[in-house]
C-alpha cells in the first residue's frame, strides 16, 4: 500500500536505463575515486598529538550486549543476508548464543569474516527528473549485511566509550556523540 501511495505522489524510485551497463557504473565510480585521490594527494599530512592511551584489543561482549544490539536493528536486510531481520529478532533467544560466539571471535581476532564483507551496490537516481542514461546522475547505495551492522555497532560502542573515557574526542565534535548537536557545537 505504501509503495502505491509513494508512486502516486511521485516519490517512487525510477528504474535505471538499459543503456547503462554495470561496466559503465564501475568505470565511472572507479574514475571518480581516482580523481578524488589525485586531487587530495598534495595536501599536507594531518598532525596528531601524542598520547599514552592504548587500545590494544576489543573487549568481549556479553549475551545481553548481543541481544540488545539485535533488538535495536531496524527491520531492513540485504539480499545476501541468510535470514530476514524480523526473523532474526523473533528467533533471537535461539540465535544470540551463536552470534555471541561469532562476534566475540571476530572481536578477539581482529578479523571481519569474509562473508560479512559482501554487499550489494544499487545505483539510484539522484533526482527523478534526471537522464537515466547518464551515469553521473546516479548515487551508489551500498546494502550491507545485517551481521556486519551488528559487529559495527558493538565496535563503535567500544570505540566511543574508549575515546570518551580517555578524553580523546575534540570538545567541539558533535558527530557520533550522545547528547551533542550542531547547537552544542556552536554554544
Amino acid at each position: 500500500m505504501l509503495r502505491s501511495i509513494d508512486k502516486l505522489l511521485g516519490r517512487g524510485r525510477s528504474q535505471g536505463s538499459d543503456d547503462v551497463s554495470t561496466r559503465d557504473f564501475h568505470s565511472f565510480f572507479d574514475k571518480k575515486v581516482s580523481d578524488i585521490r589525485a586531487s587530495t594527494s598534495s595536501t599536507a599530512a594531518q598532525s596528531f598529538e601524542s598520547t599514552d592511551c592504548v587500545l590494544s584489543s576489543f573487549k568481549q561482549v556479553t549475551h545481553d550486549d548481543v541481544a540488545a544490539a539485535v533488538r535495536a536493528l531496524p527491520n531492513k536486510q540485504c539480499a545476501s543476508d541468510p535470514i530476514p531481520t524480523w526473523l532474526l529478532n523473533e528467533c533471537s533467544s535461539e540465535l544470540v548464543p551463536f552470534l555471541y560466539c561469532l562476534l566475540n571471535t571476530s572481536l578477539s581476532g581482529g578479523v571481519v569474516p569474509a562473508a560479512f564483507k559482501s554487499a550489494y551496490i544499487c545505483p539510484l537516481l539522484k533526482k527523478l527528473d534526471l537522464d537515466t542514461a547518464d551515469v553521473k546522475n546516479y548515487r551508489p547505495i551500498l546494502n550491507l549485511s545485517v551481521l556486519l551492522k551488528l559487529l559495527e555497532k558493538l565496535v563503535a560502542r567500544q570505540l566511543i566509550d574508549y575515546l570518551s573515557v580517555n578524553k580523546l574526542l575534540p570538545d567541539r565534535q558533535s558527530a557520533y556523540r550522545a547528547f551533542r548537536s550542531t547547537k552544542t557545537a556552536i554554544a
